[in-house]
Protein backbone atom coordinates (compact mmCIF):
# COMPACT_ATOMS: atom_id res chain seq x y z
CA UNK A 1 0.00 0.00 0.00
CA UNK A 2 0.66 3.18 -0.22
CA UNK A 3 2.10 3.92 3.34
CA UNK A 4 4.35 0.47 2.69
CA UNK A 5 5.74 2.15 -0.27
CA UNK A 6 6.59 5.52 1.28
CA UNK A 7 8.73 3.75 4.02
CA UNK A 8 10.45 1.47 1.99
CA UNK A 9 11.48 4.44 -0.52
CA UNK A 10 12.36 6.28 3.40
CA UNK A 11 14.94 3.14 4.14
CA UNK A 12 16.39 3.11 0.39
CA UNK A 13 17.26 6.75 0.44
CA UNK A 14 19.13 6.48 3.28
CA UNK A 15 20.61 3.54 2.37
CA UNK A 16 21.99 5.55 -0.61
CA UNK A 17 22.94 8.12 1.65
CA UNK A 18 25.04 5.71 3.43
CA UNK A 19 26.59 4.50 0.12
CA UNK A 20 27.16 8.33 -0.82
CA UNK A 21 29.69 8.90 2.42
CA UNK A 22 31.15 5.19 1.64
CA UNK A 23 32.06 6.23 -1.76
CA UNK A 24 33.44 9.62 -0.72
CA UNK A 25 35.99 7.78 1.84
CA UNK A 26 36.91 4.85 -0.82
CA UNK A 27 37.72 7.89 -3.49
CA UNK A 28 39.96 9.45 -0.29
CA UNK A 29 41.12 6.29 1.05
CA UNK A 30 42.81 5.52 -2.86
CA UNK A 31 43.62 9.22 -4.19
CA UNK A 32 45.16 9.77 -0.95
CA UNK A 33 47.26 6.22 0.14
CA UNK A 34 45.72 6.34 3.49
CA UNK A 35 46.12 3.60 6.09
CA UNK A 36 42.89 5.14 7.69
CA UNK A 37 40.02 7.30 6.17
CA UNK A 38 37.46 7.95 8.13
CA UNK A 39 34.69 10.18 8.93
CA UNK A 40 33.75 11.57 12.88
CA UNK A 41 30.37 13.37 13.64
CA UNK A 42 29.98 15.68 17.01
CA UNK A 43 27.63 14.70 19.50
CA UNK A 44 24.45 16.80 20.15
CA UNK A 45 26.56 18.39 23.15
CA UNK A 46 29.95 19.24 20.75
CA UNK A 47 31.38 17.23 23.57
CA UNK A 48 31.87 13.83 21.97
CA UNK A 49 33.33 12.69 18.83
CA UNK A 50 31.37 9.50 17.14
CA UNK A 51 32.48 6.94 14.19
CA UNK A 52 30.10 7.48 11.37
CA UNK A 53 32.06 5.88 8.71
CA UNK A 54 35.45 4.17 8.29
CA UNK A 55 37.91 2.77 5.67
CA UNK A 56 41.17 1.33 7.89
CA UNK A 57 44.05 -1.12 7.15
CA UNK A 58 43.67 -1.40 10.67
CA UNK A 59 41.72 -2.95 13.00
CA UNK A 60 42.18 -1.17 16.05
CA UNK A 61 39.76 2.18 15.24
CA UNK A 62 37.97 2.13 17.97
CA UNK A 63 33.98 2.43 18.02
CA UNK A 64 33.60 4.26 21.26
CA UNK A 65 33.06 8.25 21.80
CA UNK A 66 36.15 9.81 22.21
CA UNK A 67 36.56 13.33 23.60
CA UNK A 68 35.72 16.15 20.49
CA UNK A 69 38.57 18.42 22.46
CA UNK A 70 41.69 16.46 22.35
CA UNK A 71 44.28 15.78 19.61
CA UNK A 72 44.98 16.53 15.80
CA UNK A 73 40.68 16.02 15.65
CA UNK A 74 40.38 18.45 18.35
CA UNK A 75 42.20 21.14 16.85
CA UNK A 76 40.52 20.76 13.46
CA UNK A 77 37.14 20.84 15.27
CA UNK A 78 38.34 24.22 17.50
CA UNK A 79 39.85 26.27 14.22
CA UNK A 80 37.14 25.39 11.98
CA UNK A 81 40.51 24.66 9.63
CA UNK A 82 42.14 21.87 8.27
CA UNK A 83 45.10 20.60 10.36
CA UNK A 84 48.44 18.49 8.57
CA UNK A 85 51.02 16.65 10.59
CA UNK A 86 53.95 14.77 10.06
CA UNK A 87 56.58 13.29 10.98
CA UNK A 88 56.82 12.86 15.17
CA UNK A 89 53.25 12.66 15.39
CA UNK A 90 51.90 11.51 18.86
CA UNK A 91 49.53 8.70 19.00
CA UNK A 92 45.42 9.90 18.19
CA UNK A 93 42.69 9.10 19.62
CA UNK A 94 41.01 7.17 17.50
CA UNK A 95 42.78 4.07 17.71
CA UNK A 96 42.74 2.10 20.56
CA UNK A 97 46.20 0.27 20.08
CA UNK A 98 48.09 3.65 19.95
CA UNK A 99 49.12 3.71 16.45
CA UNK A 100 51.29 6.66 15.92
CA UNK A 101 50.72 7.49 12.38
CA UNK A 102 53.80 9.21 10.46
CA UNK A 103 51.59 11.79 8.71
CA UNK A 104 47.62 13.08 9.14
CA UNK A 105 45.49 15.34 7.39
CA UNK A 106 41.98 16.19 9.81
CA UNK A 107 39.32 18.47 7.77
CA UNK A 108 36.35 19.91 9.64
CA UNK A 109 33.09 19.34 8.24
CA UNK A 110 31.37 22.82 8.65
CA UNK A 111 27.88 23.96 7.80
CA UNK A 112 27.60 26.03 4.25
CA UNK A 113 26.75 29.12 7.16
CA UNK A 114 30.15 28.44 8.45
CA UNK A 115 29.08 29.00 11.98
CA UNK A 116 28.65 25.43 13.01
CA UNK A 117 31.24 22.50 13.16
CA UNK A 118 29.32 19.13 12.64
CA UNK A 119 32.51 16.96 12.70
CA UNK A 120 35.60 15.78 11.09
CA UNK A 121 36.78 13.89 8.26
CA UNK A 122 40.69 12.44 8.88
CA UNK A 123 43.34 10.57 6.84
CA UNK A 124 46.79 9.33 7.71
CA UNK A 125 49.72 7.33 6.76
CA UNK A 126 52.43 4.92 8.88
CA UNK A 127 54.90 6.23 6.61
CA UNK A 128 56.31 9.73 6.89
CA UNK A 129 54.97 11.06 3.47
CA UNK A 130 53.83 14.60 4.42
CA UNK A 131 50.07 15.69 2.46
CA UNK A 132 49.99 18.37 0.24
CA UNK A 133 48.44 21.15 -0.29
CA UNK A 134 46.52 18.68 -3.67
CA UNK A 135 45.57 16.56 -0.96
CA UNK A 136 44.24 18.69 1.75
CA UNK A 137 42.14 20.53 -1.22
CA UNK A 138 40.79 16.96 -2.53
CA UNK A 139 39.51 16.01 1.23
CA UNK A 140 37.91 19.28 1.70
CA UNK A 141 36.02 18.49 -1.64
CA UNK A 142 35.40 15.21 -0.65
CA UNK A 143 34.72 16.79 3.10
CA UNK A 144 31.57 18.84 1.90
CA UNK A 145 29.98 15.87 -0.35
CA UNK A 146 30.16 13.94 2.69
CA UNK A 147 28.20 16.77 4.77
CA UNK A 148 25.56 17.59 1.97
CA UNK A 149 24.75 13.58 2.43
CA UNK A 150 24.72 13.73 6.02
CA UNK A 151 22.60 16.56 5.76
CA UNK A 152 20.32 14.41 3.28
CA UNK A 153 20.16 11.73 5.93
CA UNK A 154 19.41 14.09 8.74
CA UNK A 155 16.46 15.42 6.33
CA UNK A 156 15.07 12.70 5.43
CA UNK A 157 14.89 10.84 9.39
CA UNK A 158 13.68 14.31 10.61
CA UNK A 159 10.46 14.21 7.47
CA UNK A 160 9.84 10.43 8.59
CA UNK A 161 9.84 11.27 12.46
CA UNK A 162 7.45 14.42 11.47
CA UNK A 163 4.87 12.34 9.66
CA UNK A 164 5.04 9.75 12.05
CA UNK A 165 4.61 11.97 14.80
CA UNK A 166 1.61 13.67 12.78
CA UNK A 167 -0.03 10.17 12.35
CA UNK A 168 -0.17 9.92 15.73
CA UNK A 169 -1.53 12.98 16.54
CA UNK A 170 -4.65 12.86 13.89
CA UNK A 171 -4.95 9.36 15.24
CA UNK A 172 -5.62 10.07 18.81
CA UNK A 173 -7.74 13.41 17.82
CA UNK A 174 -9.89 11.05 15.74
CA UNK A 175 -10.14 8.74 18.82
CA UNK A 176 -10.97 11.91 21.29
CA UNK A 177 -13.73 12.33 18.53
CA UNK A 178 -15.37 8.73 18.47
CA UNK A 179 -15.48 8.99 22.53
CA UNK A 180 -19.03 9.00 24.62
CA UNK A 181 -17.96 9.01 27.77
CA UNK A 182 -15.71 11.57 30.63
CA UNK A 183 -13.50 8.39 31.41
CA UNK A 184 -12.70 7.67 28.34
CA UNK A 185 -11.63 11.42 26.90
CA UNK A 186 -9.41 11.35 30.07
CA UNK A 187 -7.70 8.53 29.05
CA UNK A 188 -7.56 9.75 25.26
CA UNK A 189 -6.07 12.97 26.49
CA UNK A 190 -3.42 11.53 28.15
CA UNK A 191 -2.82 9.52 25.12
CA UNK A 192 -3.06 12.34 22.66
CA UNK A 193 -0.41 14.61 25.01
CA UNK A 194 2.15 11.59 25.10
CA UNK A 195 1.87 11.38 21.07
CA UNK A 196 3.70 14.81 21.29
CA UNK A 197 5.85 15.88 24.44
CA UNK A 198 7.34 13.72 27.02
CA UNK A 199 4.97 13.31 29.83
CA UNK A 200 5.99 11.96 33.52
CA UNK A 201 2.92 13.24 35.11
CA UNK A 202 -0.84 14.34 33.80
CA UNK A 203 -3.63 15.35 35.49
CA UNK A 204 -7.44 16.89 34.62
CA UNK A 205 -8.84 18.81 36.62
CA UNK A 206 -12.70 20.58 35.50
CA UNK A 207 -14.10 23.40 37.04
CA UNK A 208 -18.15 23.79 38.03
CA UNK A 209 -19.96 26.93 40.41
CA UNK A 210 -20.96 25.75 43.55
CA UNK A 211 -23.42 28.32 45.69
CA UNK A 212 -22.18 31.04 43.33
CA UNK A 213 -18.42 30.00 43.63
CA UNK A 214 -15.86 28.30 41.47
CA UNK A 215 -14.73 25.10 42.44
CA UNK A 216 -12.09 23.26 41.15
CA UNK A 217 -11.53 19.43 40.99
CA UNK A 218 -9.00 16.79 39.81
CA UNK A 219 -11.00 14.17 37.64
CA UNK A 220 -8.09 12.18 36.73
CA UNK A 221 -4.17 10.95 37.26
CA UNK A 222 -1.88 9.68 35.62
CA UNK A 223 1.87 8.81 35.37
CA UNK A 224 4.62 6.91 33.78
CA UNK A 225 5.57 3.32 34.96
CA UNK A 226 7.41 3.23 38.14
CA UNK A 227 6.45 6.55 39.78
CA UNK A 228 6.84 6.46 43.31
CA UNK A 229 2.54 5.75 44.65
CA UNK A 230 3.35 9.05 47.14
CA UNK A 231 3.45 11.42 43.78
CA UNK A 232 -0.08 10.57 43.23
CA UNK A 233 -1.24 9.59 46.82
CA UNK A 234 -4.32 12.19 47.49
CA UNK A 235 -4.60 13.44 44.25
CA UNK A 236 -7.58 12.41 42.22
CA UNK A 237 -10.59 13.59 43.88
CA UNK A 238 -8.76 16.50 45.21
CA UNK A 239 -11.11 19.64 45.27
CA UNK A 240 -9.52 23.43 45.77
CA UNK A 241 -11.02 26.59 45.32
CA UNK A 242 -10.57 29.49 43.05
CA UNK A 243 -7.23 30.92 44.10
CA UNK A 244 -3.67 31.80 43.29
CA UNK A 245 -2.70 28.41 42.29
CA UNK A 246 -1.73 27.89 38.28
CA UNK A 247 -4.06 25.89 37.41
CA UNK A 248 -7.27 28.34 38.80
CA UNK A 249 -4.82 30.96 36.78
CA UNK A 250 -5.06 29.48 33.82
CA UNK A 251 -8.98 28.64 33.77
CA UNK A 252 -9.35 32.31 34.88
CA UNK A 253 -7.37 33.07 32.47
CA UNK A 254 -8.19 31.55 29.34
CA UNK A 255 -4.36 30.58 28.25
CA UNK A 256 -1.93 28.23 28.60
CA UNK A 257 0.78 28.61 31.86
CA UNK A 258 3.42 28.76 32.88
CA UNK A 259 5.61 30.87 30.38
CA UNK A 260 8.79 29.40 31.21
CA UNK A 261 10.51 27.24 33.60
CA UNK A 262 9.19 27.22 37.19
CA UNK A 263 10.66 25.75 40.60
CA UNK A 264 7.84 23.59 41.43
CA UNK A 265 8.88 23.06 44.89
CA UNK A 266 7.75 26.27 45.86
CA UNK A 267 4.77 26.83 43.47
CA UNK A 268 1.26 26.10 43.79
CA UNK A 269 -0.35 24.18 40.68
CA UNK A 270 -3.39 23.12 42.24
CA UNK A 271 -3.70 24.42 45.90
CA UNK A 272 -0.55 25.83 48.24
CA UNK A 273 -0.92 22.35 50.68
CA UNK A 274 0.07 20.46 47.34
CA UNK A 275 3.34 20.50 45.57
CA UNK A 276 4.56 18.41 42.40
CA UNK A 277 8.21 16.97 43.10
CA UNK A 278 10.31 15.65 40.63
CA UNK A 279 9.50 17.55 37.78
CA UNK A 280 11.50 20.00 35.97
CA UNK A 281 8.56 20.49 33.59
CA UNK A 282 5.22 21.53 33.54
CA UNK A 283 3.02 23.17 31.15
CA UNK A 284 -1.15 23.92 31.98
CA UNK A 285 -3.48 24.14 28.90
CA UNK A 286 -7.18 25.22 29.30
CA UNK A 287 -9.64 23.29 28.35
CA UNK A 288 -11.40 25.56 26.62
CA UNK A 289 -14.86 24.99 24.40
CA UNK A 290 -16.83 28.09 22.70
CA UNK A 291 -16.19 31.17 25.10
CA UNK A 292 -16.38 28.31 28.17
CA UNK A 293 -13.51 26.84 29.83
CA UNK A 294 -14.08 23.77 31.48
CA UNK A 295 -10.87 23.10 33.21
CA UNK A 296 -7.64 22.27 32.45
CA UNK A 297 -4.86 19.48 31.52
CA UNK A 298 -1.75 19.79 33.65
CA UNK A 299 1.59 17.98 32.19
CA UNK A 300 4.99 17.85 33.77
CA UNK A 301 8.20 16.11 32.76
CA UNK A 302 10.99 15.18 34.79
CA UNK A 303 13.84 16.75 31.82
CA UNK A 304 13.94 20.22 31.75
CA UNK A 305 12.76 22.22 29.10
CA UNK A 306 10.35 19.86 27.75
CA UNK A 307 7.20 21.62 26.10
CA UNK A 308 8.39 24.07 23.31
CA UNK A 309 6.23 26.40 21.81
CA UNK A 310 5.23 24.32 18.49
CA UNK A 311 4.30 21.12 21.36
CA UNK A 312 2.10 23.70 23.50
CA UNK A 313 0.34 24.97 20.18
CA UNK A 314 -0.23 21.40 19.26
CA UNK A 315 -1.77 20.38 23.07
CA UNK A 316 -3.57 23.19 22.73
CA UNK A 317 -5.47 21.86 20.18
CA UNK A 318 -5.51 18.59 21.54
CA UNK A 319 -7.44 20.01 24.79
CA UNK A 320 -9.75 21.95 22.71
CA UNK A 321 -11.13 18.58 21.26
CA UNK A 322 -10.52 17.10 24.60
CA UNK A 323 -13.31 20.11 26.11
CA UNK A 324 -15.39 19.19 23.23
CA UNK A 325 -15.36 15.49 23.84
CA UNK A 326 -16.34 16.63 27.70
CA UNK A 327 -18.56 18.38 26.70
CA UNK A 328 -20.07 15.99 24.36
CA UNK A 329 -19.48 13.25 27.14
CA UNK A 330 -21.58 15.71 29.69
CA UNK A 331 -24.43 15.77 27.34
CA UNK A 332 -24.58 12.32 26.59
CA UNK A 333 -24.96 11.28 30.05
CA UNK A 334 -27.34 14.24 30.31
CA UNK A 335 -29.54 12.10 27.70
CA UNK A 336 -28.88 8.61 29.18
CA UNK A 337 -30.74 10.26 32.86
Amino acid sequence: DGADRERGWTEAAVVEVEGAVRGALEIAEVALRSHTCAVFMLSPDDRELRLRECRSASEAVTRAPIPAGEGALGGAVRRRAPVRLHGDVKAVSYYADGTRPGALLAVPLVDRRGDHVRGVVVADRLERTPFSDGDERLLSTLAAEILRAVDAERLLIDTKRERDEKRRFYDVIERLNRTAKPPEVFDATFEAARAIVPVDFAAITLAEDVEGKRLHRVVRVAAREGTPPARLEGLEGLEFPDDSGLVASVVRLDSSLPAKDIDLAKTPVFDPATRLKGLASLKIVPLRTGQEVLGAVVLGAERPHAYGADAVRQLEVVAMQAANAIYRARLFEKTER
